[in-house]
């Protein structure tokens, strides 16, 4: 297993990395990015169980260790699926999206 954890400013938000690679070739993500402790967006790829009801409907429980990509969006209020992320697209993603300067709603 081998663990990549950072942490950083972006503007006036604060960005938190994490990748977990596990010894079968499975990765692991999150990353999010916060305004004051708020989440602002988060992807990752745990099984959540919201995530898991998107994709699976009421058959989600059968799949609850499954690793579904997805987006939180702020304050955690929503969950949509995502194409899987790795860092790189991560970066483009604030790049496009959120401008450092502004505050997100």
């Amino acid at each position: 297993m081998a663990l990549l954890e950072m942490s950083g400013d972006y503007g006036v938000y604060q960005v938190r990395l994490r990748e977990i690679w596990l010894a079968d070739g499975s990765r692991k993500y999150a990353y999010y990015v916060l305004y004051h402790s708020r989440v602002i967006v988060g992807f990752d790829n745990a099984s959540d169980p919201r995530a898991l009801r998107l994709k699976y409907g009421e058959d989600y429980t059968s799949h609850r260790l499954e690793l579904i990509p997805h987006r939180h969006t702020v304050d955690k209020k929503a969950v949509e699926l995502t194409p899987e992320m790795d860092c790189a697209a991560f970066v483009s993603w604030l790049k496009e999206n959120l401008p450092p300067t502004r505050i997100y709603p």
